[in-house]
């Protein structure tokens, strides 16, 4: 099926976190911050029809609505497949662009043939972060360059919070000592599901970014994995600084490995 790319809208939020948990779950990398499945989680009232806590989607969910809500520099980009109603898709059946299942929203259906429908699921998306002209305006209070606040986030059963602390707090130091206050575009995440890696969706988000950063003459900064890092070599990102994290101080075993990394923009073009 084709890969077209078009803006995200918020109400395509639940799909835009289906893909990157599906992406980082099932690569193994989400197991370093999650202890347990974010597919396999259950919804329903518990023993006794006492209501179960927020889920680990629900949680990545309303802090995507309320970055989205208050980064007025953030600029969300996805990668959808066309799809018809009896194609392969994940067990949740909820990676659908508009957010629910297909027949809602963006995804919904048209009919075609003998009642078959054709829906749009989202396979791959981006978060990009255009801090201009040196702006902070929009960034988190972190990225601002004052005093880190002691955030008291409550987590859900299932994210290892403290973890999760650690590494952001650590990156956004380094983001801060790397990049200070000069204009510059943040990529902050890209995520692909894995039933579409090497197909071309990331290259598609990447070209998408590129090219807005070398026409307007900035710099573009990313914290990878080392499963990210070659597809951001071949964009022209160069690794300034390796980050490790000793997971055994959190219970776990091993190092996190981000690469920070830099790209310079190409010859400026006039658009």
């Amino acid at each position: 099926m084709p890969l077209t790319l078009h803006p995200a809208l918020p109400s395509d939020i639940p799909a835009l976190v289906a893909t990157a948990l599906s992406a980082f779950w099932y690569s193994g990398q989400d197991r370093v911050l999650l202890s347990r499945d974010p597919f396999k989680e259950e919804t329903a009232e518990g023993e006794g029809g006492k209501k179960k806590g927020e889920t680990i989607r629900g949680f990545f969910e309303r802090r995507y609505r309320d970055q989205w809500l208050e980064d007025a520099d953030l600029r969300v980009m996805k990668v959808v497949e066309r799809r018809k109603s009896g194609s392969a898709d994940r067990a949740d059946g909820e990676n659908v662009a508009g957010g629910g299942r297909a027949g809602a929203g963006q995804g919904e259906a048209e009919a075609e043939g003998q009642g078959d429908w054709v829906g749009e699921k989202v396979v791959a998306a981006a978060r990009w972060h255009f801090y201009l002209a040196g702006s902070t305006e929009g960034r988190e209070p972190e990225e601002k360059g004052g005093k880190v606040e002691d955030k008291k986030t409550e987590y859900p059963e299932g994210i290892r919070g403290g973890m999760l602390n650690e590494l952001s707090a650590t990156t956004k130091r380094y983001r801060r000592e790397i990049m200070g206050d000069n204009p510059y575009i943040l990529l902050s995440s890209l995520a692909t599901e894995p039933a579409h890696h090497r197909k071309g969706a990331g290259s598609m988000l990447l070209k998408w970014g590129t090219e807005r950063a070398d026409g307007a003459g900035l710099p573009m900064y990313i914290e990878s994995t080392e499963m990210g890092k070659p597809l951001y070599e071949k964009f022209g990102f160069e690794t300034v600084h390796v980050m490790e994290t000793d997971l055994a101080t959190f219970g776990g075993r091993g190092k996190d490995k981000r690469y920070l990394m830099i790209r310079t923009p190409r010859e400026r073009h006039v658009v």
